[in-house]
């Protein structure tokens, strides 16, 4: 069976150093590199010094692929030679200060328990089954401060690292070590054979409650407020000019005191009958024509002044939410949403709490750049966005940090492959921190910063 394969090569010479490039790379573990088909399926690459792929596998389902890795590839990848086994002790047998696996079954959830003086913990799921165990600890303010550093590593996928058991009584198995930010050991899985479908799924569905976000039991979600974003400074428009004055009527009348223009009135009503009979003198006459006028200058009419009206500006574009090509841009009607109550447990772009809206373009950039899978997921969103060229139209101030209300109801993506849920964000302020994308046709995308996850709900 085919374990490693090479691109095709222009010369005997060439092929020959890229094998001789295999057998220097391949027994170093972070020359493998877990990697996703467009199809879906899994394989892993192998790299030299400089990230170049000397090699990949054939294309497997995740559940397969680190077995294969492992055992089929056989010499090929080789790891060190196990010590001498250890004198054998009295159970309960201690490796590395952890009891076996058997000694941490209890309750559901954060279990604590005391052994020959020193006090441990454990992680187990509803049917008791470890998913996390401690070592020992001198004191029981050491052991809760332990139990802190689970809670507050486990929702970052940096600080889970596979781990291979090199002792002889634990050859060959693997387990998944939980780190803290200065890389030591917090706590770890029990051993298996590989650890395939007992991997990276064993804490995104046993352990969801510890490692990300639980969905709780569905209920209807309120109506989402609206999006609280930083405010943004706008420059005052200019007061309007003041009215023009307008004259005040001039009133045809003089002081109470003065009476002189009543005896005015009746000589002025005498002239206009004098003038009205002496009129009559032309009656049924034709009426001459009037005098030539000459050399009278012109006069122009005075300049009106016109006021250019300002074209309306056009209506900002809004988002019907149903309708699109993208699943992600139809909300769904008359569902029932999920309730998240913690974000984390599957995650798309990890996350992106340390960074501003530029740091997160540039991430989505160099994902963009490395995966096929990632590229056509942002090419397909961005043109659902209204841009024509996809994320070749992104550009870093279409980015802004925003909080959603608590209540926002919408679709939810989550894992490497780019799948959409309809659910509510958790209530804690933390997971309702976003990055908000502007879209060309109204409809705005966000991602989480917990997770990286995409989020679109419609906009009110």
């Amino acid at each position: 069976n085919v374990i490693l394969r090479s691109e095709g090569y222009k010369s005997i010479a060439a092929r020959d150093n890229g094998i001789e490039s295999v057998k220097k790379n391949s027994p170093i573990e972070e020359r493998w590199v877990k990697k996703q088909h467009d199809d879906g399926r899994w394989y892993f690459s192998l790299l030299a010094g400089n990230k170049q792929e000397i090699a990949r596998t054939c294309y497997h389902d995740e559940d397969a692929l680190f077995g294969l890795l492992r055992s089929a590839v056989g010499p090929l990848y080789t790891p060190p030679p196990p010590p001498r086994a250890p004198e054998p002790v009295a159970a309960p047998r201690i490796v590395d200060d952890y009891l076996p696996c058997e000694a941490y079954v209890g309750m559901e959830g954060y279990h604590t328990f005391e052994h020959e003086g020193e006090y441990y913990f454990s992680y187990n799921d509803i049917a008791g089954n470890v998913i996390l165990r401690s070592e020992g600890y001198k004191s029981i303010a050491a052991r809760d401060n332990g139990i802190e550093s689970v809670k507050k590593n486990s929702p970052i996928e940096e600080r889970w690292v596979e781990r291979w058991v090199k002792k002889t009584h634990d050859d060959g198995r693997h387990y998944w070590s939980l780190t803290a930010a200065n890389k030591q050991e917090i706590a770890r899985s029990c051993y298996r054979e590989t650890l395939g479908a007992a991997g990276w799924g064993l804490f995104a569905a046993a352990a969801a409650p510890l490692a990300a976000a639980a969905v709780a039991a569905a209920v209807v979600a309120p109506a989402p407020a609206p999006v609280v974003e930083k405010p943004r400074v706008v420059a005052a428009a200019p007061p309007p000019p003041p009215p023009a004055p307008v004259a005040a009527p001039v009133v045809a009348a003089a002081s109470s005191g003065s009476s002189w223009w009543k005896w005015l009135l009746p000589l002025l009503l005498l002239a206009l009958l004098f003038f009205l009979w002496k009129g009559c003198d032309g009656c049924n006459k034709p009426t001459p024509p009037p005098p030539p006028v000459e050399d009278a200058a012109v006069t122009p009419p005075a300049p009106v002044d016109t006021v250019k009206e300002e074209p309306a500006p056009p209506a900002a574009p809004v988002c019907a939410c149903t309708g699109s090509e993208n699943a992600i841009f139809n909300i769904p009607s008359g569902a029932t949403p999920k309730q998240l109550t913690r974000l984390g447990t599957n995650p798309e772009f990890g996350n992106s709490h340390g960074l501003d809206g530029k740091g997160f373009f540039d991430k989505l950039t160099r994902h963009y750049k490395r995966s096929k899978t990632d590229k056509a997921f942002l090419d397909d969103l961005f043109k659902a966005m209204g841009y024509a060229n996809g994320f070749a139209d992104a550009k870093a101030e279409m980015f802004s940090e925003v909080t959603l209300p608590a209540g926002t109801t919408g679709n939810m993506g989550f894992s490497a492959a780019h799948k959409t849920l309809y659910a509510t964000i958790p209530e804690n302020e933390k997971d309702r921190m976003a990055f908000r994308i502007e879209s060309a046709n109204g409809c705005h995308m966000h991602f989480m910063k917990t997770c990286g996850n995409h989020f679109f709900f419609c906009p009110k």
